[in-house]
């Protein structure tokens, strides 16, 4: 809750509206970002998965227009039920501020008891300026949540003893960075071989 208060604190109510898309037009990468969403989303299916057509004059993946392919796909097949102008960057936005409070959270409070400690931690971390940097320029990495879920599973080690649970966790952090940007892929990977 304390990353999502800081973020409506920074933005304001009015990005996380869907129908709300004229801040995504203030030029650079952000602008690209949401060309890249409203191409993707007006395309027909096809192989390989996740292709555009018409931005360029070949066809393009969603992956190099940095649009959070994880949410591309979800609200390009809820697409038919959304509004005509639609953008879900500042659902983004405070999604990624409200996970990275929360394993924040997660991670300090395994080393420290005290709540007010913990507290003034997550308002620490929660305020990284790299993120609220990244929310007008490169989107997708915002999500500087995939790496404290990584931090946040390597100082839990001792809950991820089955293979089976070590499997599954990894595979999933690997799946989410994989939809939201390939430079989360590496900083992960790094983790696993950490956690082993």
């Amino acid at each position: 809750i304390i990353g999502f208060i800081c973020f409506i604190f920074v933005y304001g109510c009015l990005v996380i509206n869907p129908k709300y898309d004229d801040w995504l037009f203030i030029g650079g990468d952000l602008t690209q970002h949401y060309a890249g969403w409203l191409f993707f989303r007006d395309s027909d299916w096809s192989f390989p998965f996740g292709m555009i057509k018409g931005l360029t004059t070949e066809p393009v993946s969603i992956i190099y227009t940095d649009s959070i392919p994880m949410f591309a796909v979800i609200f390009k097949i809820l697409s038919p039920i959304l509004p005509e102008k639609f953008q879900y960057f500042g659902i983004w936005g405070a999604m990624c501020l409200f996970l990275q409070g929360g394993f924040a959270t997660l991670i300090v409070k395994k080393y420290v008891k005290n709540y007010f400690f913990i507290f003034m931690s997550t308002i620490f971390i929660s305020v990284s300026t790299v993120t609220f940097q990244r929310m007008f320029g490169y989107t997708a990495l915002a999500g500087n949540w995939i790496i404290l879920m990584s931090i946040c599973i390597c100082v839990n080690y001792e809950k991820f003893e089955s293979l089976i649970k070590k499997i599954f966790v990894w595979s999933f952090v690997v799946a989410i960075s994989v939809s939201v940007h390939q430079y989360y892929v590496v900083m992960t990977y790094i983790f696993i071989a950490c956690f082993l």
